[in-house]
């Protein structure tokens, strides 16, 4: 009988070095899932702040951005801290905002996912227009719809050899067939 009892208390402290040991490890595990997403919340507000300054005509306009905890709202910040407001955004400025947005979420994911635009140079200058055909588009990867004006398509005049275009497909109107 006294080796059993033995035996049990054996047993016992196996099972609380076991708790012990996967107690550990849940806080491990914890700490690693922590570390990993606030590198990944670094890793977008830089890229963000990057992509948004690279096709701004204010070329510094943003110094830091922050995703806020939880809601995961973006919250930016120009030179001497003062925070940017969106409301406050030219329609210009939300349209790059916007632009800006989706590549650093295709950029981040490193998914080369499908994704469409229409209208990608609604309300911007020459400077933006050049910027987003040969700065946005070359790293959009390969799967992209763009959906053009006739004015916007002869702003493609202003593509470099760097960007490639796979087709163009030409959109007429049947003035027949509309009601």
């Amino acid at each position: 009988q006294l080796r059993r009892l033995e035996e049990a208390i054996i047993s016992i402290k196996s099972s609380d070095r076991k708790v012990q040991l996967a107690q550990k490890s849940i806080s491990v595990l914890r700490d690693y899932q922590s570390a990993l997403l606030r590198q990944r919340v670094e890793s977008i507000e830089k890229n963000f702040m990057s992509a948004f300054n690279q096709l701004c005509r204010k070329e510094h306009l943003l110094e830091k951005v922050q995703l806020a905890d939880g809601s995961l709202s973006i919250q930016m910040f120009r030179d001497g801290g003062e925070r940017l407001n969106l409301q406050e955004f030219s329609k210009a400025e939300l349209h790059l905002y916007t632009l800006a947005l989706l590549w650093t979420l295709r950029q981040s994911s490193g998914l080369d996912l499908p994704l469409a635009i229409d209208t990608p140079f609604a309300r911007l200058d020459e400077l933006h227009r050049w910027r987003i055909i040969n700065q946005f588009i070359p790293r959009l990867g390969n799967q992209f719809l763009l959906f053009l004006t006739d004015n916007e398509f002869n702003d493609m005049n202003l593509v470099n050899e760097s960007v490639h275009i796979g087709k163009v497909y030409k959109l007429r109107l049947d003035r027949k067939s509309v009601v």
